[in-house]
C-alpha cells in the first residue's frame, strides 16, 4: 500500500511524501523533485511515477519513497529558493538549515540510494542528462543503467544534495531535463523508464536492467545575447555540433538584413532557448564538449559581438 506522510516545516509549509513498502525485501530508494520551487520537471516525474507504482505494485521490492516537492514555499511563490535560501546548497558536512536538517532526519538517513530530478528553471531547455560528481568511480559504473544520452561529469557547488549523499557513501544521481517552465511528455516518460531501469539494476523492480552508452560531457559553455533579437533556431537539442555550424538566424535592428549565429566550438547542443524573442543578457544556447578544452578554445570573434560566453562546470 502507498501511504502519505508529511514533514511540518512551519504553520504554512509541509513537505508531503509517499512511501510504498513491498512485502518483498529490498533496498530503500528515494525519488525526489522540486528542491527548486520553479522546476516543474521533477515534480511531474514524481507524479507520473506514483501513477505507475499504483498500477504496478507487485513489480516492486523493498521500500520506495517519493517526494514530489521538497521546497513547498518556493513552489507556491514560483521561486527557486526557500525563504531566500537555495536548499540545494545547504547540505554541508554539518547541516544547519532547519529544512535540510528535517529532511535528513526524516528521509535521507533511511535510504540506500536516490534520484533527484531538476530542470533549467529558466527560459531555456536542457537535454535529458545525468550529473555526477567528479571523480566518482561507483557512479560511473551506474551510468550505463541510467539510459540517458549524456552525462555531465562536474565539480559541484558546496552544499549540493548529491555531493552530500556521496559523502555518506550513498549513491545519489541528479537528472536534468527540460525547462522553459513547461514539461515534455516524451521526456517525462524517458525519465520514468530511467527510474524503472535503475530500480531493476538495484533489485527494487522485478526484471532485467538494460545498458545504454552515454556521451560524457567534460566542459559546458553557455552563450547569451548582448542585445535584443528575434531568434530562429536552426538546430535541435542533443544534436552534434561542429565549430562554425549555423545555430540560428537573428534579426536585430535591420529587419531587411538577417544575421547568423554560428557555433563557437564543436560539441553537443545540451541547452537551447526556443523562445523567438531574446532579451539582452538572456541565454540562447549551450554546448557541451566531450573532450578537454577551455574558454580559450572558443572563437569569440565569430559572431560579431552578438554573444557573450560563460564557462560553467555545474
Amino acid at each position: 500500500m502507498l501511504t502519505q506522510h508529511s514533514i511540518k516545516l512551519d504553520q504554512k509549509n509541509r513537505i508531503q511524501y509517499y512511501i510504498y513498502k513491498s512485502p518483498l525485501p529490498g533496498k530503500t530508494v528515494l525519488i525526489s523533485g522540486g528542491i527548486h520551487g520553479d522546476e516543474a520537471n521533477g515534480m511531474f516525474v514524481c507524479i507520473e511515477f506514483i501513477k505507475y507504482l499504483k498500477a504496478n505494485p507487485t513489480k516492486f521490492t523493498g521500500t520506495i519513497i517519493i517526494v514530489p516537492n521538497i521546497n513547498p514555499q518556493g513552489f507556491q511563490q514560483r521561486n527557486r529558493r526557500f525563504k531566500d535560501t537555495d536548499l540545494n546548497r545547504t547540505f554541508t558536512k554539518d547541516i544547519q538549515h532547519p529544512v535540510s536538517k528535517l529532511f535528513k532526519k526524516e528521509i535521507l538517513d533511511h535510504i540506500d540510494y536516490g534520484i533527484d530530478f531538476h530542470d533549467s528553471g529558466s527560459s531555456y531547455k536542457l537535454v535529458l542528462h545525468a550529473r555526477i560528481p567528479k571523480p566518482d568511480p561507483k557512479l560511473q559504473q551506474l551510468l550505463p543503467y541510467l539510459q540517458v544520452p549524456f552525462c555531465l561529469v562536474r565539480k559541484g557547488s558546496k552544499g549540493m544534495l548529491t555531493d552530500y549523499m556521496h559523502s555518506q557513501n550513498k549513491n545519489f544521481i541528479t537528472i536534468e531535463s527540460g525547462g522553459s517552465y513547461q514539461v515534455s511528455q516524451t521526456q517525462i516518460q524517458a525519465q520514468i523508464n530511467l527510474i524503472i531501469n535503475l530500480l531493476k539494476h538495484n533489485g527494487n523492480h522485478i526484471g532485467t536492467a538494460h545498458k545504454q552508452k552515454s556521451i560524457v560531457i567534460q566542459q559546458r559553455f553557455r552563450f547569451k545575447s548582448t542585445q535584443s533579437m528575434l531568434f530562429y533556431p536552426q538546430v535541435k537539442l542533443g544534436q552534434a555540433i561542429q565549430q562554425n555550424q549555423l545555430i540560428g538566424v537573428i534579426y536585430d535592428q535591420d529587419f531587411q538584413t538577417p544575421r547568423s549565429i554560428y557555433a563557437p566550438l564543436k560539441g553537443y547542443l545540451i541547452s537551447l532557448n526556443e523562445h523567438n524573442l531574446i532579451k539582452p543578457s538572456e541565454y540562447i544556447f549551450g554546448i557541451g564538449a566531450d573532450y578537454p578544452c577551455n574558454i580559450q578554445d572558443i572563437d569569440t570573434k565569430l559572431n560579431q559581438g552578438l554573444l557573450q560566453v560563460k564557462h560553467i562546470c555545474l
